[in-house]
C-alpha cells in the first residue's frame, strides 16, 4: 500500500501526478512544430506509460517506453521548427519524465516484492506453529511418565484432553488466521493474472479486515482508472484516424475537405491543418483566375498580331504596286528626254510642235501630281502602321506585368508551400513549374518589344524617305510648269523655243535621274516592308507560345479540387473566356479598358 501511494491511485497523485506535468510541458513546447512524427512519438511514450501502470510485466513495457525515448530525442535534434533555446528545455523535460516513470517502476516492483515475501513468510511460520505444539505435548507426558507412575493414567488422560483442547484451539486460531491471509494471497494471483474483478470481502474489524478493505478499495479505484484511461485513448485514436483520413484527402489534391476539430490535444492540430487548407486553396484559385485571366489576354494579342500581319500584307502590296508605277513613271520621264533631244534637232519645226510638247507637259504635270498624291498616301499608310506598332508596344507591356504579377505569386506560393512541409512538396513542383512559365512569358514579351521597336524605326525612316521623295516631285511639278511657260513662249519666238527646248531637255534629264532615285527608294520601301512582314510573322509565333504557356499554365493549376465558391468564379472567368473567342478584333479603346479592368484587379490580388 505504501509504495502503490507512493505511485499514485490516479493521475493527480504522487509519481503519475508529476509525470503528467512533465508531458503537459513537452507538449506545449513542441506545440508550434509542424512535424506530425514528434506528436505520433510522443503518444506512444503516453500509451506505454498507461501499459507500465496497468500490467505486470514492467521490464519488456519500459524498454518500449525508453525506445521511443530514443526516438523522440533523435527527431527532436534534426527538427528545424524548434528553437535552438527550446531543444534543451524540452530534453531536460523528457529525462526527468523517463526519471520519473523509472521511479514508478521500481516502486511498483517492490510493492509486488512485498506481496510475495508477505505470502512466502507467514505461511511457514503458521505451519511451525502447529508442529512445535505437538512436539511439546509430547515432551511434557515423557518427563510425567519417568516423575510418577502412580498418577500416569490420570496424568495421561489429563494431557490428551488439555492435548485436544490445544490442538483444537491450536486448529482455531490456525484457521482464523490464515483463511484470510488465503483469501488475500488468492486474490493478489487472480489480479496479477489479470483478472480485476476479484475482491476478498473480508467483514473482519481487525487488522486483516483493514487490510482486505484497503486491497478491495484499491482495486477499485484501479478498475475505474483504467477505465477512463481506456475511454480516452479511445476517443484519442478516434481523433487521430480522422485527422489521418482528412489528411490523405488533401494528399489527393482535394482543398474541399476540413478536418475534425475534437476537445483533445488534436483539436489545435486539426484546427491548424483547417487554415493551411484553406490559405493554400485560396493561394490556388488566385493563380488560377490569374492564369484565365493571362489566356485571355493572350488570345486578344494573337488576334491583334492576326489584324497587324493583314494591314502589313496589304501595305505590302500597296508598295508593289507603286514601285511598278514608278518604273512606268522613269520610263516615261526618259521618254520625255529623248523627244526633248529630238526637239532640239527639230527647232525649226517647233512652232508647229509647240502645242503638242505642250500638251506633253502638262500630262507629265498631272502625272507627278498623282504620283504625289500616291506617295502622300503611302506616307499616310506607313503613320499608320507605326501607331499600329506602338499599340502592341502597350499590349506587350501589360502582359510582361501580367508575368510579373503570376512571378511574384508563384513566389508566394512556393512560401506556403515550404511552410506546409512534407504535405506541400507537391505543390512546391506546382509553383515552380508557375514561376518558370511567368518567366518564359516575360521572355517572349521583351523579344516582341525588341521587334516591334525595330520596326517602329524603320517605319520612321520610311516615312522620312518618303517625305524627301515628295519634296523632289514638288520640284519636278515646277519644273514641269516652267517648261510649260516655255512653250508658250516659243509660240513668239523661234529663239526663245530653242532655248526653251534646251531647258527642258537638261530638265529632262534631271527629272529622269530624280526618278531613278525614287525606284531605288521605292525598292527600299518594299524591302523594308518584306522585313516587317517576317518580324510580324516572328511575332505571331511568339504569341502562339504565349497562348499555348498560358494553357498549359491553366492545365496545371486546374489538377487541385478547390472550394464550391472558388470553383465558381473559376467557371465564371472560363465562360468570359469562351466569350472572347468569338471577338475578331479589338479596337484601342477596348485593349486600353480591359487593361485598366485587368490592372485594378492585379492591385486587388496583391493588396488581398
Amino acid at each position: 500500500v505504501k509504495f502503490n501511494k507512493l505511485v499514485g491511485f490516479t493521475d493527480a497523485e504522487g509519481l503519475r501526478q508529476k509525470a503528467n506535468l512533465l508531458l503537459g510541458h513537452i507538449e506545449s513546447g513542441i506545440g508550434n512544430a509542424t512535424n506530425s512524427n514528434l506528436f505520433t512519438v510522443l503518444a506512444k511514450i503516453r500509451a506505454h506509460e498507461k501499459h507500465i501502470l496497468q500490467s505486470i510485466d514492467l521490464t519488456e513495457s519500459f524498454e518500449d517506453l525508453k525506445h521511443q525515448y530514443q526516438k523522440f530525442d533523435a527527431i527532436l535534434s534534426g527538427s528545424d521548427f524548434i528553437s535552438d533555446n527550446d531543444k534543451p528545455i524540452i530534453e531536460n523535460y523528457m529525462a526527468n519524465y523517463i526519471s520519473t516513470i523509472d521511479d514508478i517502476v521500481d516502486n511498483k516492483r517492490n510493492a509486488n516484492e512485498y506481496t510475495e515475501l508477505y505470502d512466502f513468510m507467514l505461511g511457514p511460520m503458521f505451519d511451525e506453529m502447529g508442529q512445535s505444539s505437538v512436539l511439546s505435548i509430547l515432551q511434557n507426558q515423557s518427563t510425567q511418565e519417568k516423575t510418577t507412575n502412580a498418577v500416569t493414567w490420570v496424568v495421561l488422560l489429563s494431557l490428551i484432553a488439555i492435548a485436544g483442547l490445544i490442538s483444537f484451539l491450536l486448529y482455531l486460531f490456525g484457521y482464523t488466521i490464515t483463511k484470510p491471509i488465503n483469501s488475500l494471497v488468492n486474490a493478489i494471483h487472480d489480479v496479477n493474472e489479470g483478472n480485476l474483478e476479484v475482491r476478498t470481502e473480508l467483514n473482519r474489524k481487525d487488522e486483516l479486515g483493514e487490510l482486505s478493505s484497503a486491497f478491495d478499495k484499491l482495486l477499485d479505484e484501479k478498475v475505474t482508472q483504467l477505465s477512463v484511461t481506456e475511454k480516452n485513448n479511445e476517443q484519442l485514436n478516434d481523433s487521430v484516424i480522422s485527422l489521418l483520413n482528412s489528411v490523405a484527402q488533401l494528399s489527393k489534391k482535394d482543398f474541399t475537405i476540413k478536418a475534425p476539430i475534437f476537445e483533445d490535444v488534436t483539436g489545435a492540430l486539426g484546427d491548424s491543418l483547417n487554415l493551411l487548407t484553406k490559405e493554400t486553396a485560396t493561394a490556388l484559385s488566385d493563380v488560377k483566375e490569374i492564369s484565365v485571366r493571362v489566356v485571355v489576354e493572350s488570345n486578344r494579342v494573337q488576334r491583334q498580331s492576326k489584324f497587324v500581319m493583314a494591314v502589313a500584307e496589304k501595305e505590302r502590296h500597296q508598295a508593289e504596286n507603286i514601285m511598278q508605277e514608278l518604273k512606268e513613271s522613269s520610263e516615261a520621264m526618259s521618254k520625255i528626254s529623248w523627244d526633248a533631244i529630238d526637239a532640239n534637232k527639230r527647232a525649226d519645226n517647233a512652232l508647229n510642235n509647240t502645242q503638242t510638247a505642250l500638251d506633253t507637259v502638262n500630262r507629265s504635270v498631272e502625272g507627278i501630281n498623282s504620283i504625289r498624291d500616291t506617295i502622300k498616301e503611302t506616307e499616310k499608310r506607313i503613320k499608320r502602321l507605326g501607331e499600329r506598332s506602338q499599340e502592341i508596344t502597350g499590349v506587350v507591356n501589360l502582359i510582361n506585368s501580367i508575368a510579373e504579377r503570376t512571378h511574384i505569386l508563384a513566389l508566394n506560393a512556393s512560401m506556403h508551400a515550404a511552410s506546409a512541409g512534407e504535405a506541400g512538396r507537391g505543390f512546391a513542383v506546382v509553383a515552380d513549374e508557375v514561376q518558370r512559365l511567368a518567366e518564359s512569358a516575360r521572355e517572349a514579351t521583351t523579344e516582341i518589344d525588341s521587334l516591334v521597336s525595330n520596326i517602329r524605326i524603320e517605319t520612321k525612316d520610311t516615312a522620312t524617305a518618303m517625305n524627301t521623295v515628295i519634296s523632289q516631285v514638288a520640284e519636278g511639278t515646277t519644273l514641269a510648269e516652267q517648261a510649260g511657260d516655255a512653250m508658250k513662249q516659243t509660240k513668239e519666238s523661234t529663239e526663245d523655243l530653242v532655248k526653251a527646248v534646251i531647258q527642258i531637255t537638261e530638265s529632262s534629264k534631271a527629272q529622269a535621274q530624280e526618278n531613278l532615285q525614287l525606284v531605288e527608294k521605292s525598292n527600299e520601301i518594299v524591302e523594308s516592308t518584306r522585313k516587317t512582314d517576317e518580324h510580324l510573322h516572328q511575332q505571331m509565333t511568339n504569341a502562339n507560345n504565349l497562348v499555348r504557356y498560358s494553357n498549359m499554365l491553366l492545365t496545371t493549376v486546374g489538377i487541385f479540387k478547390l472550394p464550391a465558391i472558388q470553383q465558381e468564379q473559376q467557371k465564371q472567368t472560363k465562360s468570359q473566356l469562351d466569350e472572347n473567342k468569338g471577338v475578331k478584333g479589338l479596337t484601342t479603346s477596348k485593349i486600353s479598358s480591359k487593361s485598366t479592368v485587368i490592372r485594378d484587379k492585379l492591385a486587388e490580388l496583391e493588396s488581398a
